[in-house]
């Protein structure tokens, strides 16, 4: 039975997708259990907007399970478009990532892929793709100038839709010159680092060199600093029930976590709150097997798990009409506090903001 408490209802034919399409396979579908998951596909229309980049993976289940020639013709037709242009959008983005990680090679800068430019090799298949909009890559703060530099240099920048008191501090945004290229977000941290206590000579000595390219220069993270990213993008976005729960599944599916790394990661971090609630989500909505005593290292007091419950399912938890709005401030500021496993970097988060923000305003 699905759980959906620390997400907003977004309807059971949502979450009932979203577990089709983790790529969980049972050996066989009664007859009445096909019929249910058609059922599905036929409120695929309904939500076609939300599981956009999912579309590939929900036309390779119908098509595992035997399903695809039951469906209305309309879902089929829908789905094999969708599917190759998903396709056609993932080796564009792969021609794109070739040319940065050639530049970037010349120059001696590594990179480490993030979630989709890593996840495509990794978890996914060149057939079926989990598409995504962009190629997001880290960088270390002492290669950041050169690797603006070198981005600069075919790319042109791009500014934030809705930016804000802190722009580009950690991340900024390049356009492609290409009409087909994609966004490329370039970072030197994995989330704002006055949230969380980073220690990025671990995460790159922990980092894996991405077997696709045979380069040591161009790494993917461990399965478990992928993981708390996939947590920490979560509470970024106020949303732990997305695309982001089939990736974590995944990752959980296909590699050994090793438990006590994760946990110990997460505590150097103070980054359990939003990694409880990722793999709360991944267990009782993706059914992700998941060990109850490594939930229960992470659980946080009953009083935080019910204001997170709230600031998850607060209409105020993004900016409405790209407005940040008061409403809105308050509860960034709470979910800050809630999420992060300590109080003076939280303050010292709000006190910096004042002064930024007051000093952008002179």
């Amino acid at each position: 039975m699905f759980d959906y408490k620390y997400t907003k209802n977004k309807g059971s034919g949502y979450f009932e997708l979203l577990r089709l399409a983790s790529g969980s396979d049972i050996c066989t579908y009664s007859i009445s259990d096909k019929k249910r998951i058609i059922s599905l596909y036929t409120d695929l229309f309904v939500y076609q907007e939300l599981h956009q980049r999912l579309v590939p993976l929900l036309r390779s289940k119908a098509k595992n399970i035997n399903i695809f020639e039951d469906l209305d013709p309309s879902i089929q037709m829908f789905l094999t478009i969708q599917t190759n242009k998903g396709i056609v959008t993932e080796l564009s983005k792969k021609i794109q990532l070739n040319q940065m990680i050639d530049e970037f090679s010349k120059a001696g800068v590594s990179m480490i892929l993030l979630k989709g430019a890593a996840f495509s090799s990794l978890l996914y298949s060149a057939q079926a793709p989990r598409t995504s909009n962009d190629i997001d890559i880290l960088v270390k703060e002492e290669h950041w100038e050169k690797a603006v530099s070198i981005l600069s240099s075919f790319m042109k920048y791009k500014e934030k839709e809705c930016p804000g008191t802190f722009g580009d501090l950690y991340e900024i945004s390049f356009l492609s010159n290409n009409i087909k290229g994609v966004t490329v977000d370039l970072h030197k941290s994995l989330i704002h680092p006055h949230l969380f206590n980073f220690n990025n000579d671990f995460l790159w000595a922990d980092s894996e060199e991405a077997v696709l390219y045979k380069n040591p220069l161009i790494r993917v993270l461990s399965p478990e600093y992928s993981l708390i990213h996939q947590a920490l993008h979560a509470y970024k976005d106020m949303d732990f029930a997305k695309y982001n729960l089939v990736d974590s599944h995944r990752l959980i599916s296909k590699f050994t976590i090793d438990d006590i790394k994760l946990i110990n990661i997460a505590n150097d971090l103070g980054a359990k709150v939003p990694l409880y609630i990722m793999l709360y989500n991944c267990k009782f909505i993706m059914g992700t097997q998941i060990n109850d005593d490594l939930l229960q290292v992470l659980k946080p007091s009953v009083v935080k798990l019910i204001l997170c419950k709230y600031v998850l399912r607060s209409r105020y938890n993004q900016p409405i009409n790209s407005i940040k709005s008061i409403r809105y401030r308050l509860i960034q500021l709470l979910s800050v506090f809630l999420y992060t496993s300590s109080s003076s970097r939280s303050l010292s988060l709000l006190i910096l903001f004042i002064r930024t923000y007051i000093k952008a305003r002179k």
